[in-house]
């Protein structure tokens, strides 16, 4: 079973879906002689010989695992609907038919409207006030519609974007859309988060803004939204903030009220857990001894899917000149083991009520570009003579 989990895992990197299908329906009514067919007496009986039995667990566990693939093409779909209709055998018939009825009702089915035991929203003070900043929200309130965001895209992922570094390409936006987003997400946020900071020409309150970012990023690794974590982290470290040496003098003081913690040393903390050295050994352990919901740093993955390409070739080299190259099977394992971790966070999301002043403020945050940012960054805190 692991065999056919790790080839519908990475199949969209061997072949298409439709010609899979084919064959398989195909070897099910004319299997090729050089298969074993088994015992043909039960057969006869109206049993299912070997090569049938192994096609019908290969069917099943495709829609399992990749449901999508008939959903989302309906000429697959009716291919798969017409064959199930001509298998004699009825039990099989029948099971296969409630099988693609059941996960196509489940993937059909309505998100419910209000998320199911989420939390009391946490609401600033208003104290008289008409309006609410951004800031004025608990941190803990932030790192949760944060990660309801990033979430909403992160669970719509598929495996096929992950095969041939399709996020790298030209046709990234077509071949790995989600993962395109998830990254363009991190990008755009991390350079908002560090405009939130060089815009702020007062030194106290620009401290207090590092401050509470930090705050929020300690709040998504409670929440082990890891990917927020490292968003926040990065746009901390940017060039423009990091060389606020002012700033960051007066925020070695600063202590959270809530946890007692220095600021400082949080940020240290944090920094370290998400930190790349080693290929991310310290937040892969982080993610490795963590209950779900979960939402992990993509970057972790598409490292592990940039070394398993360039350590391994597609194809290996046939002894038999004529014959036609047979697919690296290892590293369809190898790619298939990441897929499935991913797959696994990918099943339990977050329950919070959505905050629309939040994700609005997240969402369309104006970004500074890197050169606007680092002008802005002198303009606050000159170099010194």
């Amino acid at each position: 079973m692991q065999t056919i989990n790790a080839f519908l895992l990475t199949l969209h990197s061997i072949l298409e879906p439709i010609k899979l299908f084919d064959q398989l329906a195909s070897y099910y009514y004319k299997p090729p002689k050089s298969l074993s067919l088994g015992d043909q007496s039960s057969v006869e009986k109206g049993n299912l010989n070997k090569v049938q039995l192994r096609i019908i667990v290969v069917l099943n566990k495709w829609l399992e695992v990749h449901l999508r693939d008939f959903v989302k093409d309906k000429v697959m779909l009716d291919q798969f609907v017409s064959f199930y209709r001509k298998i004699e055998n009825e039990k099989i018939s029948n099971k296969l038919n409630n099988t693609i009825k059941k996960a196509i009702a489940l993937s059909n089915t309505k998100k419910p409207t209000a998320p199911i035991n989420a939390p009391i929203s946490l609401l600033p003070a208003l104290h008289g006030e008409t309006s609410v900043d951004f800031f004025d929200f608990p941190a803990l309130e932030i790192a949760r519609q944060m990660s309801l965001l990033e979430f909403e895209v992160f669970k719509n992922v598929h495996p096929k974007e992950f095969h041939n570094q399709s996020w790298n390409k030209s046709s990234r936006y077509t071949e790995a859309p989600n993962i395109t987003k998830l990254i363009d997400k991190f990008n755009v946020t991390s350079r908002w988060i560090t405009s939130t900071v060089v815009r702020t020409k007062d030194l106290n309150c620009r401290s207090a803004v590092i401050a509470k970012w930090i705050q929020i990023a300690d709040a998504c690794k409670q929440l082990n939204n890891y990917n927020s974590v490292i968003e926040i982290v990065s746009g901390l470290s940017a060039a423009p903030v990091a060389r606020l040496r002012k700033t960051w003098k007066l925020l070695e003081e600063s202590v959270d009220s809530e946890t007692g913690m220095k600021e400082m040393a949080t940020f240290r903390n944090l920094s370290q857990i998400v930190s790349h050295e080693r290929s991310y050994s310290k937040l892969r352990e982080a993610l490795h001894n963590t209950n779900p919901p979960c939402l992990p740093y993509i970057g972790v993955y598409l490292t592990d899917f940039t070394f398993i390409d360039v350590g391994n070739k597609d194809f290996l080299t046939s002894t038999n000149p004529s014959a036609e190259p047979l697919h690296n099977f290892e590293k369809r394992v190898l790619s298939a083991s990441v897929i499935k971790e991913v797959l696994l966070y990918q099943n339990n999301g977050y329950s919070f009520h959505p905050i629309q002043e939040i994700q609005n403020a997240i969402l369309f945050g104006k970004a500074l570009s890197e050169d606007e940012a680092y002008n802005l960054s002198l303009v606050i805190e000159p170099r010194e003579k």
